[in-house]
């Protein structure tokens, strides 16, 4: 087609409905340095966590500077009690033999009996003798048999009284000097799960475990490794603990208050 300038026009064909115009068309890609949404919300995400570990580690650091402050605590403890043994007071035969694990006795309670027999003088008669419980307890063991032959200081039972009952606590030696004797404590005894037993500090020995030991530790060479000491602790239970059916030698844990 010519124009009236004499220009001749090209015609060009109708545009088809899926022909876009190259200034329409999206953009494939994005500009290299724009931010986009996702990197954002991770950033975010990251930084929330970061703070809320910073906020949980600061407050169990101050928790447990806090603990340190207030309490000593060990599971280095066990119930303790007095405990006798029943020997034979005489050398013969075990006549008879009455006593069992778990029978509770009271001193002067009859046990056994033991035949004598007369060695000063011969075909004398025999004469017998008594065994009695020396302390009133339980009998926590009983190893005699009737009819075996005893010797005196043999050991045929051990007598506990369970009525009147303590912990030992073996507390580190940096921590002891924090102790006073009357300090509220709180036992926990692995027999009894879930049961706080309340007590308080009554003595503090004035040596070290190690110091009774068979082999107490010593430094006679040119070698030395220093060895944290344990000072054993005694803690007077309430009365009412008495009754939760406490047994001489059970491993316990102790909270002592010490502010």
């Amino acid at each position: 087609m010519s124009t009236p300038d004499g220009v001749t026009e090209v015609e060009r064909a109708p545009a088809t409905p899926w022909e876009v115009s190259p200034a329409s068309a999206p953009n494939a890609t994005a500009p290299s340095g724009a931010p986009t949404r996702a990197p954002r919300r991770a950033r975010r995400l990251v930084t929330v966590v970061l703070g809320v570990g910073l906020v949980v580690a600061a407050a169990v650091a101050a928790y447990l500077v806090w603990d340190d402050e207030h309490y000593v605590r060990t599971d280095n403890a066990a119930v303790a009690g007095d405990v006798v043994s029943v020997s034979s007071v005489a050398a013969g035969k075990l006549l008879t033999w009455n006593a069992y694990v778990g029978q509770t006795v009271r001193a002067g309670t009859l046990l056994g009996a033991i035949r004598v027999e007369g060695a000063a003088v011969p075909g004398a008669p025999a004469t017998y003798v008594d065994v009695k419980a020396p302390a009133a307890g339980v009998v926590v063991q009983s190893t005699a048999v009737a009819g075996q032959l005893v010797s005196p200081g043999v050991p045929l039972a051990v007598v506990a009284d369970v009525a009147d009952l303590w912990v030992t606590a073996n507390v580190s030696e940096q921590d002891v000097h924090r102790l006073r004797v009357g300090q509220r404590v709180d036992v926990s005894v692995d027999a009894i799960p879930g049961v706080r037993i309340a007590g308080q500090v009554e003595a503090i020995a004035q040596a070290t475990q190690s110091t009774f030991s068979i082999l107490p530790t010593s430094n006679t060479g040119g070698q030395f490794t220093k060895v944290g000491q344990l000072v054993p602790v005694r803690i007077r239970l309430d009365p009412e603990a008495m009754a939760a059916g406490l047994a001489v030698g059970e491993s316990a844990e102790v909270t002592i208050h010490v502010q």
